[in-house]
C-alpha cells in the first residue's frame, strides 16, 4: 500500500476514534454529576422532599449542567486523569477559604464545602465540586447583597417620609425603623449581621448636597478589597462610598 494509502487509512481511523473518546469523557463527567447528586442526596435528604429519589437527583444533575459543571476542555480532562489533585492550588484554597468564611447556611454549600474539607476527590469530582461551589458562592453572594442592600436603601426612604410627617428628623435608627429586623444588615462575604449605622443627615461634604446627605451607612466594608461602604442618602438613594466615608460620619453627631 502507498504512503499516501496508509495516510487517508490513519486519518479515517482518527475520525472514527475522536468521537468516541469525545462521548466517553462526556459520559464519565455526566457519571460523576449522577454520583455527586446522590451522594448529596444521602447527606441532605431534606433536598428530596415528597419527591422520588430518582426525580430529585435528576434535578440536581440538571441544576449542576446548567452551572456548566459537565463542561470541561478535553486537554484539562486528560490532565486531571493523570496525575493527583492539587489542593494546594491557589484558585482551589481561595474558594475554600470563601466559604469557611462564609458561614453558609445552604444544605447543597454545606455538603460541597464538607467535600472540599475532606480532600478525598478524584480529578473529575474534584472539577465538578470546584465548579459548583464556586457558581453556588457567587449565587448566595448577590442574594445577601441585595437583600441587605434593599433594607439600607429603605431607611433613606423612610427618613424623608419621617421628616415630611414630623418636621423634624428621627433621634435615632430605633425611631427610624420600628421594626428590628431591618434595622440590621448581613455581610455577604462572612454572614455577620450588624446594625446599620444611623447618623441622621450627615456631612455635605460627603456628597455636596442637601437632597443626598447621608442617613446611614453600612458597618461592614464591602467592594474590591474591602475598600467601601455601601451608603443610603435620603430619599433611598443608594452606592459604594470610600471606606474614609465611616471616619468622616463618625465624628458627625445624629441629627
Amino acid at each position: 500500500m502507498s504512503f499516501s494509502g496508509v495516510a487517508i487509512l490513519a486519518m479515517l481511523a482518527l475520525a472514527v476514534l475522536i468521537p468516541r473518546v469525545s462521548v466517553a469523557a462526556e459520559v464519565n463527567l455526566d457519571r460523576t454529576l449522577k454520583k455527586l447528586a446522590a451522594s448529596m442526596l444521602r447527606e441532605c435528604p431534606e433536598l428530596q422532599g415528597e419527591e422520588r429519589s430518582s426525580v430529585a437527583r435528576q434535578k440536581l444533575v440538571d441544576e449542576f449542567k446548567h452551572f456548566k459543571a459537565d463542561s470541561i476542555p478535553s486537554t484539562y480532562l486528560k490532565k486531571i486523569r493523570r496525575g493527583k489533585v492539587d489542593y494546594e492550588a491557589f484558585a482551589w484554597t481561595r474558594i475554600v477559604e470563601k466559604y469557611d468564611r462564609g458561614h453558609f447556611k445552604d444544605p447543597k454549600m454545606l455538603f460541597l464545602h464538607t467535600k472540599a474539607k475532606a480532600e478525598k476527590m478524584r480529578g473529575e469530582e474534584h472539577y465538578v465540586v470546584s465548579q459548583l461551589m464556586l457558581s453556588y458562592y457567587e449565587l448566595k453572594l448577590e442574594e445577601r447583597t441585595q437583600s441587605s442592600r434593599k433594607m439600607l436603601s429603605q431607611l433613606g426612604k423612610l427618613y424623608t417620609a419621617y421628616l415630611k410627617e414630623n418636621g423634624k428628623p428621627p433621634k435615632d435608627l430605633e425611631v427610624l425603623q420600628p421594626d428590628v429586623a431591618q434595622r440590621s444588615g448581613m455581610n455577604p462575604l462572612t454572614g455577620a449581621v450588624a446594625d446599620w449605622v444611623y447618623i441622621g443627615q450627615g456631612p455635605s461634604e460627603v456628597r455636596g448636597s442637601n437632597r443626598y446627605r447621608v442617613i446611614a451607612y453600612a458597618p461592614f466594608a464591602s467592594g474590591s478589597g474591602s475598600a467601601y461602604r455601601w451608603v443610603a442618602y435620603k430619599g433611598g438613594h443608594l452606592k459604594q462610598a470610600d471606606s474614609h466615608l465611616a471616619r468622616i460620619c463618625d465624628s458627625c453627631p445624629s441629627s
